[in-house]
């Protein structure tokens, strides 16, 4: 949350940064609990998801996304 302080986010967008954070947080315990999905494959899943949200954030100008399809 720090972060998103430093970059003067308001408070109704911290506050719906930290609601999306617990759900993303919750639905992901919920997979692993219920073995619909497997750590290593999770993990894979987040990281895949952190480099998508930082190629749609950068400017167009840095060039195309990894998968080449922007």
């Amino acid at each position: 949350m720090h972060q998103l302080r430093w970059i003067n986010l308001g408070p109704s967008e911290l506050e719906k940064a930290m609601m999306d954070y617990y759900r993303a947080y919750n639905q992901a315990v919920a997979w692993v609990d219920n073995d619909l999905i497997a750590l290593d494959e999770l993990r894979r899943h987040q990281d895949d998801l952190v480099d998508e949200v930082g190629a749609a954030l950068r400017p167009h100008s840095q060039g195309a996304s990894r998968r080449g399809d922007r």
